[in-house]
């Protein structure tokens, strides 16, 4: 099959930027950039998702919680240190995020814990999920899937 030029330029500008434009959703009164989960090694069940979350709208709301598919299970986690021990806690009551706000969810601070995974999550790839404020409800998104940080001790990691 031979494309036109235009049709092929198309193919390549989609391929190398589509997902880097399709990877910030702006909905219900929020923007959500970057949202990605750590690739699972085979036999693991239990990953964790990330995010930065600006409340574009005029009033405070609270991320009550996340969904992903293959996921059974999902809990809003935050880490605290407790002398020299890293410790997760369960965000019971959510987190708040005033207007104009931007709250990140990172590996040092506030994620979400997806349990009982039963699809596969392979490096370089996006599954679909879910965040659900508030006032503002469900937010349709999809997870970059990224390497485990330390899987590839002595090789360099290139995020594009």
């Amino acid at each position: 099959m031979k494309l036109p030029r235009a049709q092929f330029v198309a193919l390549i500008f989609l391929a190398l930027f589509g997902p880097a434009t399709a990877h910030e959703v702006t909905a219900n009164g929020f923007k959500i950039s970057h949202p990605w989960v750590r690739a699972l090694p085979k036999g693991m069940t239990v990953t964790a998702g990330y995010a930065k979350i600006t409340n574009t709208g005029k009033e405070p709301d609270k991320l009550l919680g996340a969904s992903m598919e293959g996921a059974e299970k999902t809990e809003l986690h935050t880490t605290i240190m407790e002398g020299d021990v890293a410790k997760m806690r369960p965000l019971a009551e959510g987190l708040m995020i005033g207007p104009g706000e931007t709250v990140e969810l990172k590996t040092s601070g506030a994620h979400i814990m997806f349990l009982g995974v039963t699809k596969p999550l392979v490096e370089d790839s996006y599954i679909a999920g879910t965040l659900v404020f508030e006032k503002a409800g469900k937010v349709d998104i999809e997870f970059a899937v990224t390497a485990i940080a330390g899987a590839d001790a002595g090789h360099e990691h290139h995020h594009h």
